[in-house]
């Protein structure tokens, strides 16, 4: 019996540790640091057709262009689909507090209806803000997150039903 008992207060205090660790490591990276890596792993999953990662990196309160007509279920089924690449020219993010925007050239290579186009977009503007989020749906954290995409250009959302 006390066997037991040393078994399972060991397990516990190594997950708690554990989890730890695992806070205490997001807590230590900038928020430069924290935001390259949410763009990193968000462009790789559109490139390899995972929308989990990306719907991950969007707010859900996202715009583009001031518009939000597309939801989150048709952009997760254009990534599963056409696996979109997305090429920013510039990654660095100017902070300010819980706000964060990144300017740059971007080029977008969709495939809309049968045919593989790449889209130049001149300047955008992505606005990302920190938001509250959980790692594991326990240890509390936070993650930069898009909340607004504005292009200046012709580039229309209708495109992403197709």
């Amino acid at each position: 019996m006390k066997k037991a008992l040393w078994i399972i207060v060991g397990l516990v205090t190594a997950f708690t540790i554990g989890f730890g660790v695992l806070a205490f490591r997001g807590a230590n990276k900038s928020d430069k640091v924290l935001i390259a890596e949410a763009l990193d792993e968000a462009i790789q999953a559109a490139r390899d057709g995972r929308p989990g990662p990306v719907l991950d990196f969007i707010s859900g309160r996202a715009e583009l262009d001031g518009k939000s007509g597309v939801s989150r279920a048709q952009i997760a089924d254009y990534i599963r689909k056409n696996k979109p690449d997305v090429n920013l020219a510039n990654r660095e993010p100017k902070i300010d507090g819980t706000t964060a925007t990144i300017v740059t050239p971007v080029e977008l290579e969709l495939r809309i209806l049968t045919f593989q186009q790449k889209i130049p977009i001149p300047e955008a503007v992505i606005t990302l803000e920190r938001e509250n989020a959980t790692i594991y749906g326990v240890i509390p954290t936070q993650k930069w997150r898009v909340v607004d995409v504005s292009t200046n250009s012709s580039f229309a959302p209708e495109l992403w039903t197709q």
